[in-house]
């Protein structure tokens, strides 16, 4: 199996990241809990361009950020790919942190088959060759919906925390952890 996997929120820690340099340029407090959509602007006064240059700004400094789930994140990725199955990272993201987020996936000895780097114009992040997507974006459960084969693994973040479905979505489970799904994922493969 495929499994794509997004990087910020859920292998690296980049909203931390992004509000120590928000926070250190415009002597401000924002905290990991403030950022409570994905569209932050909304809460920080900043535009989605102002917002993706920050982030930018964070990853040039990819030496200091860490992973989401420190302890854990690597051991479950090799177990992942010893088990079989494929690592595709997929994420969004501006041109200008292409190589610093590959310098960082090699930084910290991430295990990965593929990458995949596209910008906001691209429809889906599930439209790529993968079976199975972890990711905390909070629109995933409407892309979940359009592409129903596909099993999405959806990580609690704050960003995501107000958003509410009406409808179960038979392809996607809601979990608190990359770590979770990794074992949710091992453990089926287990069942079968």
């Amino acid at each position: 199996m495929i499994v794509g996997i997004d990087i910020d929120g859920i292998l690296a820690n980049s909203v931390a990241a992004t509000l120590a340099k928000i926070n250190e340029a415009k002597n401000t407090q924002l905290t990991y809990q403030d950022w409570d959509s994905w569209g932050p602007h909304d809460n920080f006064g900043m535009t989605q361009y102002e917002l993706m240059a920050w982030m930018d700004i964070a990853w040039s400094d990819f030496y200091f950020m860490d992973f989401e789930e420190p302890k854990t994140t690597i051991s479950d990725l090799t177990a992942l790919q010893e088990a079989g199955h494929k690592i595709h990272i997929v994420t969004y993201r501006s041109f200008g942190s292409h190589s610093d987020v590959m310098s960082w996936l090699h930084s910290k000895n991430v295990p990965y088959d593929a990458v995949s780097m596209c910008t906001r114009e691209f429809a889906s992040k599930l439209e790529f060759p993968i079976d199975v997507l972890i990711d905390d974006h909070p629109r995933m459960p409407e892309a979940a919906i359009m592409f129903p084969a596909k099993k999405v693994y959806w990580i609690r973040r704050p960003w995501n925390r107000y958003v509410k479905t009406s409808t179960i979505i038979p392809n996607m489970i809601r979990l608190d952890t990359l770590h979770d799904a990794i074992n949710h994922i091992l453990e089926r493969q287990e069942a079968k």
